[in-house]
């Protein structure tokens, strides 16, 4: 089995992805040129952005298509995974399946390129995600800007994916990711942890992965993760 994943983020996504396909699948390895791939591999392409991602898509898929008509090892499953945003979960989805099905009606068949194709929108981000481990957020924060994050929205009981965008007094954001990235790296302070976009510490670790998968089958909550997941059990 081999695995091509695109990716929005330039620089978490690009760090996390690959450790949790190490913990789902041990078994493969890691390639960084599609003409290196072999069997049991994956590969991984950062796009450094949206709408950047867009743009690629279509080359992503003439590039496996290559590579899947000229090999007799092919690359069975494409991931395309982007940011809702503010935007939301079903717009950018449909956003993604509009540009493909485009692709279709120009005579550019998906099916020619790659059997499994599979859309993943963080709801709204990455962080959001990180926000669903239950055990990180202490009951009786000592913080005062996590104490009011928390009053706001209690995310160990609470789905983090319909949290909305805090915006009261010195403690205001522009939008949801920003706000959402500053209550993780707040909860991860409070447990002496630290948490940067480059550097995004535990939340790439299998602990931490087996945590939101927890919270994922043990709840209804953080459903576009679970997507992701359950896509990855099936293929175990």
């Amino acid at each position: 089995m081999n695995l091509y994943f695109l990716l929005e983020g330039k620089r978490t996504e690009p760090k996390v992805y690959p450790e949790w396909i190490k913990h789902k699948f041990p078994n493969l390895t890691r390639v960084y040129k599609i003409e290196d791939i072999s069997s049991d591999c994956f590969l991984l392409f950062a796009a450094k952005g949206y709408p950047r991602i867009l743009q690629l898509i279509e080359q992503s898929l003439a590039d496996i298509y290559n590579h899947n008509a000229d090999n007799e090892i092919m690359i069975d499953h494409f991931f395309i995974c982007l940011d809702a945003d503010d935007d939301g979960y079903e717009i950018r989805f449909n956003t993604v399946n509009d540009k493909i099905k485009s692709m279709e009606e120009t005579g550019r068949s998906i099916s020619a390129y790659l059997p499994d194709l599979h859309i993943i929108i963080q709801n709204c981000c990455i962080e959001t995600w990180f926000l669903g481990n239950m055990r990180m957020l202490k009951r009786n924060p000592q913080s005062k800007r996590l104490a009011e994050f928390k009053k706001f929205c209690d995310v160990s009981e609470k789905d983090p994916e319909k949290m909305d965008c805090y915006d009261s007094g010195d403690y205001s954001f522009s939008n949801k990711a920003k706000f959402h990235e500053a209550y993780l790296k707040e909860m991860f302070l409070e447990r002496n942890k630290r948490y940067t976009k480059q550097n995004p510490g535990i939340a790439a670790t299998k602990k931490y992965l087996e945590a939101l998968s927890e919270r994922c089958f043990q709840t209804n909550h953080l459903k576009s993760l679970n997507f992701l997941l359950t896509i990855w059990k099936n293929l175990e």
